[in-house]
């Protein structure tokens, strides 16, 4: 059901999440945002608060594993999940395994990511083009800093040399490390924009995984 009290942004996280004056923290529903440490994050976030500065109304109509609501952002000029799908400054990694939680909007959704990607507009254009992520490699982490065993309740996940789970979805933000890809896989995303390999390395603005560290996934 669409809330009627008009919100407005108090706590941001990146581009397709944040906290809301009614003290409910929301994540935009089917679409991804690049991290504010990966390439358009920045640019992805700022334009999403510009979209929601004059206040915006919610759909929610599911619940995720982190306890955020999953909503529709009503704003002023339109949805901002097919704003900024329509200006290429969100991804699609997550359309097809949540269209069942709204098929309306999924189909809305499909049309804006459509025109996204036939002109090659916003981050399609640079961030997400085949030369942008082309990095030329990452620097390896140091030697020894795998870890092997379970994450909380879940095993070692198969395509990740770093002992990620076998579980939910984890964007950089949550994996918070570099991760090495043990093979062309990569089902997190988190080398490039692609379910394959772009370099083979994954999150790696981000430091070496440090057995001294906590990692918010990792439990033990």
């Amino acid at each position: 059901m669409e809330g009627s009290a008009l919100l407005h942004v108090v706590e941001e996280k990146d581009g397709d999440s944040f906290v809301a004056s009614d003290g409910v923290e929301y994540r935009v529903g089917m679409v991804n945002a690049p991290e504010r440490s990966a390439c358009g994050g920045t640019e992805a976030s700022r334009r999403a608060y510009e979209l929601m500065s004059t206040g915006f109304t919610t759909e929610t109509y599911a619940t995720d594993d982190y306890g955020r609501s999953v909503a529709r952002i009503h704003t002023s000029t339109g949805d901002l999940g097919v704003l900024m799908a329509r200006e290429g400054l969100v991804d699609d990694r997550y359309l097809d395994q949540f269209r069942h939680q709204h098929p309306g909007y999924a189909n809305e959704l499909d049309t804006a990511f459509a025109e996204a990607r036939a002109t090659d507009v916003g981050l399609w254009q640079t961030c997400w083009a085949p030369a942008a992520q082309d990095r030329g490699g990452a620097a390896e982490p140091a030697a020894n800093t795998a870890h092997a065993g379970r994450t909380g309740q879940w095993p070692c996940h198969p395509a990740y040399r770093e002992c990620l789970p076998d579980g939910p979805d984890l964007d950089c933000a949550e994996v918070g490390h570099t991760v090495e890809l043990l093979g062309n896989d990569d089902p997190f995303r988190l080398d490039g924009n692609s379910t394959t390999a772009t370099d083979g390395w994954g999150c790696d603005t981000y430091p070496a995984w440090s057995p001294t560290d906590a990692y918010p996934y990792y439990d033990g």
